[in-house]
């Protein structure tokens, strides 16, 4: 038997896997998408469902939906058109912003503008202008560096701070930025944990950064990758993923502070009878 997404339990069809954990990025296409929903109506249970991925996958309507729950995000608009440039940029304070593409992974397709021919310029290139480009008001203390929470099952359970590469505003690993050990305040930990539950989410990776009136979430990773994450803290990212993945219907994770460097987390599962 395999659990749906409302807790209704159906047979699950031959040969299909028991649990799946997507692992495509906010990239993904309609077809990996439809995909995922196959395997969910088939009874498959998957980490990161069709919804969720759906709607995580899209830069802009993430933020929407982040900043209509309260969860505090950079201010965001979507331009679908070089005349609507002027007035956007007006709008977030003037130059310089930050631009990127609505779907993108690792630190591509996001641009730090400071002048409005660069800014026609990155609208004109294709997929864009036919699925818009996010701009939001650029947050001088991300040129830093910025956070990285990971959250599992309701749960963080491994953070570093990430220092981008000299010259570059941007933190992305596999834009040569490094991570380094850093202990997130519980206020941040709650703030990565509701922002992965408003999307709909089970595993994510959260970033942020700290603004003048406290931390802010910059994106939500739907697939976030964890190599360096594991290397700066210790902890085995990967199983805390597989362990969520595998767990019997109704078993959680703790939520505890985050696991020490080299700890794994344990599992608890509620009492019989509840």
């Amino acid at each position: 038997m395999a659990q749906t997404a409302h807790g209704r339990e159906k047979p699950l069809e031959a040969g299909y896997p028991e649990v799946v954990l997507p692992r495509i990025g906010s990239t993904i296409e309609d077809a990996e998408l439809a995909v995922v929903l196959h395997l969910e109506l088939s009874g498959v249970r998957v980490v990161n469902g069709f919804r969720a991925l759906a709607v995580a996958r899209d830069k802009f309507l993430s933020a929407r939906l982040l900043d209509s729950a309260g969860i505090p995000v950079p201010q965001t608009l979507l331009v679908a058109g070089a005349e609507q440039l002027p007035a956007a940029v007006e709008r977030l304070g003037g130059f310089p912003v930050v631009m990127k593409a609505c779907r993108g992974r690792q630190g591509t397709a996001v641009f730090l503008v400071k002048e409005m021919a660069f800014a026609r310029y990155i609208l004109e290139q294709p997929p864009r202008p036919s699925e818009g480009v996010v701009v939001q008001r650029y947050l001088p203390e991300a040129a830093s560096g910025d956070v990285r929470i990971l959250v599992v099952g309701e749960r963080p359970v491994a953070s570093m701070r990430r220092v981008p590469c000299r010259g570059d505003f941007r933190s992305n690993v596999h834009l040569r930025g490094r991570g380094v050990p850093w202990d997130p305040p519980p206020e941040w930990m709650e703030l990565a944990v509701g922002a992965t539950r408003t999307l709909g989410l089970q595993v994510s990776g959260v970033d942020m950064v700290g603004g003048a009136e406290g931390p802010l979430v910059l994106e939500v990773n739907t697939t976030p990758g964890f190599r360096e994450l594991e290397r700066v803290t210790g902890i085995d990212v990967g199983r805390e993923m597989i362990l969520w993945a595998v767990r019997s219907p109704g078993e959680t994770l703790e939520r505890a502070s985050l696991p020490s460097r080299g700890e794994t987390p344990h599992r608890t599962c509620p009492s019989k009878g509840r």
